[in-house]
């Protein structure tokens, strides 16, 4: 008596727990559209489209969080750009935040984006002044020392 109750639950926990993870594979989906749009948009409003000859920029949001603040919802958003040489390995990350208030998560991902950008000339200019050095270029210090 007791096993066909639970044996109609199973199914059900299980297709649950389906639709969210495509939920989640959906908005995740959604996230690396925005800001692979708003990056080719962005560098090429700056005039960097063409700037990274041999390199590949890898973006990607790495914090989203919506916030509850007095009457209005605030987006945070923190997009990170790894530059890439032919053969994959890192070279130089930056990164753009942005808060936004009463926006929508495409133009929280943009904001954050537009500053992750600005920040690729510094780095491109410690890349090429580093050239012979293995060392990660990083907007926010001229490059980090290996680890020994």
């Amino acid at each position: 008596m007791l096993a066909a109750p639970l044996a109609s639950a199973a199914p059900k926990a299980k297709a649950r727990g389906t639709s969210r993870s495509q939920a989640s594979a959906s908005a995740e989906a959604s996230r690396a559209a925005a800001v692979n749009e708003a990056l080719r948009r962005h560098l090429a409003n700056a005039g960097l489209s063409d700037s990274f000859p041999g390199y590949v920029i890898s973006p990607s949001v790495t914090q989203l969080r919506r916030y509850v603040e007095a009457d209005r919802v605030l987006l945070i958003c923190i997009v990170d750009l790894s530059l890439r040489n032919e053969q994959g390995s890192l070279l130089a990350s930056v990164r753009g935040s942005a808060k936004t208030s009463g926006s929508s998560v495409a133009e929280a991902i943009d904001a954050a984006t537009v500053a992750a950008v600005g920040r690729l000339p510094q780095a491109l200019q410690a890349l090429r002044s580093n050239s012979s050095s293995p060392q990660v270029a990083d907007a926010r210090r001229q490059w980090e020392l290996p680890l020994r």
